[in-house]
């Protein structure tokens, strides 16, 4: 279970950013830390060693003891995360040492969806291509990080490896990701959500997926008229829930990093390219309400926001009701009343957002890449067979590999 860690602090570091070993069950959400550093935070929980033999194969490799579990058991929901909104460790703040001196640069990387091998290259093309080889300083994702393509436990699992082995040795690049609606959605089906288990594109969160590691375990399967098939199954771990659980909703670049990095840069960096280093960049799934204080915005429009209607001079989040054409708006005032489409102008969230802060987000596939003066959108569609883009900053240069093919159609489940 959890420690439950009183702070004070509300500018945490994410250097260290690891799950911690405390129990949410008395906790509610607005107990919890709103923002954190990740420097500060306790060490994530030591992977389990996966059997490596042949075996019967079992439906699920959790034991449903953890604190993560025992939350959803008492308030039938999943937990909030100890920082809803995390930030990066100023350059003073970060470990000294000759390895992270060589860390230049971030990169932020569109929604994954499962796609291991897009993701894995992506990385390398970034980093060979346009960081002379180095590691950078961060690798963050946006979220959605599983669901629709070929291996959500594996990118689960590699993007957690990544996380623990880097920050834990100062090798590499730090990573982090924040969590998006799909995320939250596989981590409710893990935690015992019925609704979403018993639908086909949950699964692999109970049953596994295959995999061509070698570090999962092995089993049989029935194939072709009692012949046995022999492959490699990836389970979710009791670590990797609790991992899912903690990713925040946000976090926030200072823009001292960017400026550090710009100013240690050997390119010739133009004012057009510079314009916007000076202030804070800030990574969260789909979205933010313009105008609003970032520890007020809502969990649901930070993992599902797409746009945002104009009301006599003021915004509003909306969401499209199923089978009309005709939004539900919801005012800022928490109003539920409806109107018309007419009344209001409905357009891109990113589209109105004057800052301060520099916002980059995924989710909206249809849309594709957006390039705002202040927002943008990275969600290229991986999964749907078209592309895997992240940005690198602080030059936004931005970097991207097609996908392998179409694992699941636009719209689709």
């Amino acid at each position: 279970t959890f420690n439950k860690r009183e702070s004070n602090n509300n500018n945490h570091n994410l250097h260290h950013f690891h799950h911690r070993t405390s129990s949410f069950s008395s906790l509610t959400m607005c107990e919890k830390s709103q923002t954190a550093s990740l420097h500060d935070m306790p060490s994530l929980l030591d992977s389990e060693q996966r059997r490596n033999k042949k075996q019967t194969p079992k439906k699920e490799k959790r034991t449903y003891h953890t604190s993560a579990d025992k939350y959803y058991l008492k308030h039938g929901t999943i937990p909030p995360p100890s920082a809803m909104h995390a930030t990066l460790p100023t350059p003073s703040k970060s470990p000294s040492n000759s390895n992270v001196n060589n860390r230049k640069n971030v990169l932020i990387i569109g929604d994954v969806h499962g796609c291991l091998d897009e993701l894995q290259k992506l990385h390398i093309k970034a980093k060979e291509q346009y960081n002379n080889n180095q590691p950078f300083r961060y690798v963050i994702l946006v979220g959605d990080l599983c669901n629709k393509g070929p291996y959500s436990v594996g990118v689960i699992q590699y993007v957690r490896s990544m996380m623990e082995q880097n920050n834990n040795n100062n090798e590499g690049s730090f990573w982090y990701a924040v969590r998006g609606n799909h995320d939250d959605a596989a981590l409710a089906a893990a935690l015992g959500d019925k609704g979403r288990r018993d639908k086909k594109k949950y699964h692999w969160v109970t049953m596994g997926e295959r995999t061509e590691s070698q570090n999962n375990v092995v089993v049989m399967s029935d194939h072709n008229e009692g012949e046995k098939e022999e492959y490699a199954q990836a389970f979710l771990s009791d670590e990797d829930v609790l991992w899912l659980s903690e990713l925040p909703y946000t976090i926030t670049i200072p823009s001292s990093i960017l400026m550090q990095d710009r100013n240690n840069s050997n390119d010739n960096v133009s004012d057009k390219e510079a314009k916007g280093e000076e202030v804070d960049a800030i990574i969260v799934h789909a979205g933010l309400i313009p105008g609003v204080p970032i520890e007020q915005q809502k969990v649901k429009d930070m993992v599902t926001l797409r746009e945002v209607a104009l009301q006599s001079s003021s915004l509003a989040s909306f969401e499209a009701q199923k089978g009309s054409s005709k939004p539900k708006v919801k005012n800022d005032n928490n109003s539920n009343e409806l109107q018309n489409q007419e009344e209001s102008i409905c357009v891109p969230w990113a589209n109105a957002w004057n800052g301060p802060q520099r916002v980059i987000f995924g989710h909206d596939a249809r849309r594709g890449l957006q390039l705002q003066s202040m927002a943008i959108g990275l969600d290229t569609g991986a999964v749907y067979g078209k592309s895997l883009s992240g940005i690198i900053l602080p030059k936004r240069k931005i970097v991207s590999v097609n996908s392998e093919r179409v694992y699941s159609p636009i719209g689709g489940s």
